[in-house]
């Protein structure tokens, strides 16, 4: 049996938008042109987008925050708009993401 060195690990990229958010269209339309597995998840309606911000401690509209799942457990991180991680944490509650 064939070990690897390398843990499994996924990384999924979500845009953190609210209902009325001028910026938030023209942010959803850029990055589904460079990302088509793109998750979009509405503050305003969303759980799981309230749980990101509350974690992330996000006060502004649009975000792009990446979910990182390892064997280490689950990291969020918010970008800036050339796509370098700003901030880091992990959640709070582990297991909704």
């Amino acid at each position: 049996m064939e070990h690897s060195s390398r843990s499994e690990m996924s990384k999924k990229t979500v845009l953190i938008i609210a209902e009325g958010c001028a910026g938030c269209k023209e942010a959803e339309k850029d990055l589904k042109k460079q990302n088509a597995d793109l998750e979009i998840l509405d503050v305003t309606k969303s759980l799981k987008a309230a749980r990101i911000v509350r974690d992330l401690g996000i006060v502004k509209v649009p975000t792009i925050v990446t979910i990182e799942k390892s064997e280490f457990g689950t990291e969020l991180c918010t970008l800036d708009e050339k796509n370098k991680t700003v901030k880091c944490t992990k959640p709070l509650d582990d297991e909704d993401f």
